[in-house]
Order: structure tokens, then sequence, then C-alpha cells
């Protein structure tokens, strides 16, 4: 087994596609496409059982020819969402293992066991993968480099004496076209049993051939449509209009206010809401400006303020001897009672 080279992954990479997809062929492209088809249609609602059948046993068929490209067993069901991913590791399995055989490749003895068992059934696509990568990394699987021996010495060799130089002779030399035995073409794929179209628009030449030599296929080949020219529509907004500023609502209107039973009035212009405030909330007297002037007693009693009554001062009674006030006719007769004997004695004196 020769020695690691330095470009050995990158040739092996070359010559083996990566398994993240695009390593089936076109044939097995073109018939997954198929499939994806036929089971759009047998998912479609309102198709009778007979249909169905139909549409199954077109998939049975379809199912077998990518079978028969590939190198190793596919066994999930077509009705599968993995169906196409493991159709694709697949795919590329089955490259590597062509490629494996052809001879351009060392690889180690050992690991014709795990192409007999992917090949069989027995080891998974992934297993397999994850084994022909890590060797490939490794340096043990690589391509065969031809060893180059080494260019000879040239000898000196002696100046030739020159000969007299002949006229060019000119050679016309026919080009011969390139053969080009078929070209890619617009074509229909039919069912013949169904008439089903299976696909329409370009078809490769290998595709081409393999459905003229398939019996259940008819291929013919309709003029390719013109497409229709993709018209633009652009809309155009219409001007829009400045908006109206809104109006301000003002009035000239008088406040009649009431402090300590004083009546002031005052002349205000107020909006709509500042009159709201004044007669909803302050319930304030509100007329309009020189109209229904009120007199001072209708603003009182719309607060209804009432003036005031004043307290009478009392006045106060003297202490002493009693009077006619207090005591009227009674009280002079019994001061004549007294003043008799003052008198008496008075004119004992004389």
């Amino acid at each position: 087994m020769a020695g690691r080279s330095p470009g050995n992954l990158s040739t092996l990479q070359e010559q083996s596609l990566s398994a993240s997809g695009g390593s089936c062929n076109d044939y097995v492209l073109f018939i997954s496409d198929v499939i994806r088809d036929l089971l759009s249609q047998r998912a479609e609602r309102g198709i009778s059982e007979s249909e169905k059948a139909v549409i199954n046993q077109r998939l049975s068929q379809e199912v077998s020819k990518i079978q028969g490209q590939l190198k190793i067993p596919l066994v999930t069901d077509v009705a599968d969402p993995k169906y196409f991913d493991d159709l694709d590791v697949a795919c590329n399995v089955t490259q590597i293992v062509t490629m494996l055989g052809e001879g351009q490749t060392v690889y180690p003895d050992w690991f014709r066991n795990n192409i007999n068992n992917v090949e069989s059934g027995q080891l998974t696509s992934q297993e397999f993968l994850d084994s022909y990568y890590y060797l490939v990394n490794e340096g043990s699987i690589h391509s065969i480099t031809t060893p180059q021996s080494p260019e000879p010495t040239p000898e000196p060799t002696p100046e030739p004496t020159p000969e007299p130089t002949p006229e060019p002779v000119v050679t016309t030399v026919e080009v011969e076209p390139p053969d080009v035995t078929c070209q890619a073409k617009y074509c229909q794929l039919i069912h013949i049993s169904t008439g089903i179209v299976a696909h329409e628009g370009m078809c490769a030449c290998e595709t081409i051939e393999r459905y003229q030599q398939d019996p259940a296929y008819r291929v013919e080949f309709p003029p390719e449509p013109t497409p229709e020219p993709v018209v633009t529509t652009v809309e155009v907004e219409p001007p829009t209009e400045p908006e109206p500023e809104p109006e301000v609502f003002t009035q000239c209107v008088d406040v009649y206010r009431l402090s300590n039973g004083n009546v002031m009035a005052t002349r205000e212009t107020v909006d709509y809401q500042t009159m709201a405030d004044y007669v909803n909330i302050q319930h304030l007297l509100v007329r309009d400006c020189g109209r229904d002037v009120p007199s001072d007693q209708e603003v009182r009693d719309y607060y209804g303020y009432v003036t005031p009554t004043p307290t009478p001062t009392p006045t106060p009674t003297p202490t002493g001897l009693p009077t006619t006030d207090n005591f009227g006719i009674a009280g002079i007769l019994f001061a004549g009672v007294l003043a008799l004997p003052i008198l008496a004695g008075l004119g004992k004196w004389k």
C-alpha cells in the first residue's frame, strides 16, 4: 500500500460527491421528480380508488427503476418523508463503490468487507460513509499516484549548419464539425396506459433515449411554448390633500362672581372647555357680553347669599335706689310714706 500523499483528499473529493446531495445521476433525479409528482397526485382529494390503484402501480415501477441504478438496497418506503434523503445518501454510496471498483483508488484489504456488507444491506449507508471518510482523512484511502521518472539531462548538440530556408508550403486542413448526435429538446413523457403527462419541459439526450426504449412511455416533441411577457403594474398613490386645521370655538361672556356679598363682573373670551368648566364645574353665573345684565341682588340670589341681620346692643341697668321704672305707682306711694316722718321731724326743729 502506498504512503500518504498530500493530494489524496482533494483528488477523492473530486471523484466522489459529498453526502449532502447532488450525487445521483440525471436519470435517477428525473425519476425522483416523477415520483414526487405521483405522490402529489395521490394526495389530491376527490380521486377514485381506480385512479389511486393506477398511480400506485406507476409508483412501484418508478421505484424499481431507481433501485436498478443503485449498488445498495433502499428499504425506505416511498411514502416516508425521509425517502428522498435516504435516496440521496444511497446515490453517494453507489458512486463511491463504483469508484473503488474501477481500480484507480488504494484502500485497505479489510475495507472490501465494508463494501460487501453495504451492498447486501448488513451495513447502513451512514456507517459506510463514516468509515470511508475517516480512512480518506487518515490517508489510508487515496488515489493511485504514478511516480514520475526524472527527466534525462539533454546532451549538448552541435549547432547545425544553416540550410537555405525553403518557401513555406500552405496546407489547408478541413476541420470537421463536431459530431452532435443529440441535443436537449423540449419534450413530453406520456404514460401510455393512463395518458398522464409525467414530464413536460427540456429533456436531456440520455433521458430521451431511455424513455424511447421504455415500452410504458411515449416521447413527443411539441413546440416549445413562448413565455408570456411579464407586465409590471406600478400603483401610483393619489396626492393627499392637507387636512384643514380644526376650528377653535371662542365666545365673549360676562362672568359674575360674589365675594363677601360684593358682586364682581369680569368680561372674558373663553373657549368651549373653559365655558364648560365655568358652568358645569364651578357653577358660575355667566351671560353673553352685554346681554341680560343681572342686578346685584339677582347675583346674590343666584349664589344663595343672605344679608346678615345686625345683633342689637343691650342697655345696662343702674344699681342703687329704686326708681319709678322699677316700682311704678306702688313705688311712689312707698316713697311718700317714708317722706312723712322726715317732714315731721323738720317741723320740730323750727
